[in-house]
């Protein structure tokens, strides 16, 4: 018994077209890190929004060092950063830097997230406003930020596998 064989026309478009959607995340870096700042944006507004500023200085104790938290400031170190250049990911909410000194610096933010006062005074401060406001943040900007990048993406893609 005789093997058929059959053509089919068209593959080595088929392949090749493939093999560009393969490599369309790492040919569009910079549109994809673009992209991705847009949606991160979304989570910062939001944020940006609904932080609410103390009405005075708060002096922090520690190690040894005296630090002042002035008004604004974790509004203020709201923003996105690309950790790894690269790579497309794009991260969001408040930065910490290495100085000491600035009125941009929200290396508190885990204070207001997690509260403040140890279980052996208490427990968790759940009385001031930003109490858990990241989480809250992330539920209420999920899905708008899920379709931000969907529509990110099929515009991206479809100007790229043209």
């Amino acid at each position: 018994m005789a093997l058929q064989t059959a053509t089919i026309d068209g593959l080595e478009m088929v392949l090749k077209r493939i093999d560009k959607a393969v490599k369309f995340n790492h040919a569009n870096m910079r549109k994809m890190r673009n992209s991705n700042r847009k949606v991160a944006q979304i989570y910062v507004r939001y944020l940006k929004r609904h932080v609410v500023s103390m009405d005075r200085d708060i002096v922090v104790k520690r190690n040894g060092r005296i630090r002042t938290v002035t008004p604004g400031t974790l509004k203020r170190s709201m923003g996105t950063w690309t950790p790894n250049k690269s790579r497309a990911t794009v991260l969001s909410g408040p930065k910490t830097f290495s100085n000491a000194s600035g009125d941009k610096d929200g290396w508190f933010a885990h204070f207001v997230e997690e509260g403040d006062f140890p279980l052996a005074f208490g427990g968790k401060n759940r009385s001031h406003p930003n109490y858990q406001l990241f989480e809250k943040a992330k539920k209420a900007t999920h899905d708008k930020m899920k379709a931000k990048l969907y529509q990110e993406l099929r515009k991206n893609f479809a100007t790229y596998m043209k």
